[in-house]
């Protein structure tokens, strides 16, 4: 978490200009197509000034996704390697548990569970990445990215049955992690004391344009 504050901020501040930087965007390619260059010029100045005026480097977003890509793969690696490196502490270190009669034995962490763990990792993804989404609705305005992250939970649920359990508990951890950061996050003293930007949603450049057109009362 630590690690990823700072690129964190960094998003949330270009999430709440984004509207301000997809019209300097949107008149930068004008002017490319009409071959103003300078009216490029100006655009991307503007657009710098915003950057430096609100503290934001459009790298630190590079920066957060490698952070968090890096981490990932060695935690991912570690526990795929459990297996081998405590085969036979592997093979006592799950659990097991009945809801309305029914049982499910998890006890080996070394092998492959094909239904039970995928499908509770997957659920709980699920409704990480839909809290994720909740927070910032109004925020992420490309409708492919969240059908995609939509798919994950299912991606893992038919991966997840060929890989060691180990890994759905990791999966399932991190999911549970991820729902309480974002569950902290939400709340305005903590993102205050964070100096974290609030959540506010985000309209895109038209609606923006038709709010300031808006008659005052």
């Amino acid at each position: 978490f630590p690690l990823t504050l700072g690129p964190m901020r960094n998003s949330d501040k270009m999430r709440a200009l984004q509207p301000e930087m997809k019209r300097l965007q949107k008149e930068q390619r004008k002017a490319s197509q009409s071959g103003n260059r300078a009216e490029m010029q100006r655009a991307a100045a503007e657009l710098q000034g915003m950057y430096k005026k609100n503290d934001i480097k459009p790298l630190g977003m590079i920066k957060g996704v490698a952070v968090q890509a890096a981490a990932f793969y060695f935690v991912f690696k570690s526990i795929l390697n459990l297996p081998t490196r405590w085969p036979e502490e592997m093979k006592t270190a799950g659990f097991e548990f009945d809801i309305a009669g029914f049982h499910a034995n998890i006890m080996d962490l070394g092998v492959p569970d094909p239904y039970v763990l995928p499908a509770i990792a997957g659920v709980i993804t699920w409704a990480a990445i839909e809290l994720n989404l909740w927070q910032r609705s109004g925020q992420m305005q490309q409708q492919w990215l969240k059908y995609l992250m939509r798919a994950t939970p299912l991606l893992f649920f038919f991966m997840g049955g060929k890989l060691p359990a180990a890994v759905g508990v990791g999966w399932a951890t991190t999911a549970v992690f991820s729902i309480m950061q974002t569950s902290i996050l939400s709340s305005t003293a903590v993102r205050e004391s964070l100096k974290l930007p609030p959540l506010v949603p985000v309209t895109s450049p038209e609606q923006a344009e038709a709010q300031k057109k808006m008659p005052t009362t």
